[in-house]
């Protein structure tokens, strides 16, 4: 009996610090900075300075889900969503502070031209055309009288037609985000690039009336055939994500954007630093 009684506690001593450290592993995990796509840093300073190409400095904030976050789900998949209240919040905060909000072709030119905007100004850019962007933060827009770009998937938009002309009517922006969101790099076939980049393109300028000049890469990447593609079809920016705010004109097609949460802090941080 004794034998049995010190084996229990052997195990009891062996077993509550793998315990208390998985309660603190847990009750800690959510702090950690989701990163639901690939950052990639293609927008930074080169190490040996030898670039002396003008920079402009304006953050590119993404977006993708509006909508009340979810409670449950990978930290990750929960940080891809922006409550409708937190982001009524996040444009009042740039309305208050005079920034001035950019469409695409304005940026371009800005980026063109090697020279900061007098005024604060700043790329407001959506993925996916999910529901919440036209039910919520598409009126939010309009009440502050801002302009955003929303990044479309053309044969697979949640946003209908009739929605994304009446958006397109009140001052917001429509490019592509690809036909149906392929991985880039592992596209395959001039008839495949086709039809993601061109063929895209061409479907959501018929429903909406409004050249487009810009794309957003699905999950962030792209290569060089890509890149390729687009500025044989009119596309003056392609965009990726990042950490900066920093951006040269040579890197047009593989633009930083940061990644908006839901929380001011982190979102004041990356109008000024980036993230």
């Amino acid at each position: 009996m004794r034998k049995s009684y010190q084996v229990l506690l052997s195990i009891f001593f062996i077993l509550t610090p793998l315990y208390l450290g998985f309660l603190f592993w847990s009750s800690t995990r959510d702090h950690f900075t989701p990163t639901p796509y690939e950052y990639l840093e293609v927008n930074e300073p080169d190490v040996l300075g030898e670039n002396t190409e003008p920079t402009v400095k304006i953050p590119v904030l993404m977006y993708h889900n509006i909508a009340p976050v979810p409670r449950t789900g990978s930290v990750n998949y929960r940080g891809l969503f922006v409550s409708p209240s937190m982001f009524e919040k996040q444009m009042k905060y740039l309305k208050e502070n005079g920034y001035k909000t950019l469409t695409p072709q304005e940026f371009y030119d800005i980026l063109k031209s090697g020279k900061n905007p007098h005024k604060k100004s700043v790329l407001i850019t959506f993925d996916d055309g999910s529901r919440g962007q036209y039910k919520y933060a598409y009126p939010v827009l309009k009440k502050y009288k801002m302009t955003a770009t929303f990044y479309i998937i053309a044969d697979r938009s949640p946003i209908k037609k009739s929605e994304l002309k009446e958006m397109v009517k009140n001052g917001m922006i429509v490019d592509s985000h690809t036909s149906t969101h392929r991985d880039l790099k592992k596209l395959q076939g001039t008839k495949n690039f086709k039809f993601q980049l061109v063929d895209s393109k061409e479907k959501l300028e018929k429903t909406t009336g409004q050249k487009i000049v810009s794309i957003a890469y699905p999950g962030c990447v792209a290569d060089k055939r890509s890149f390729e593609m687009i500025k044989k079809n009119d596309y003056l920016l392609g965009f990726s994500c990042g950490r900066t705010i920093t951006h040269r004109y040579s890197r047009r097609f593989y633009l930083s954007r940061v990644h908006v949460y839901s929380d001011m802090e982190r979102f004041k941080k990356a109008l000024t630093k980036g993230l």
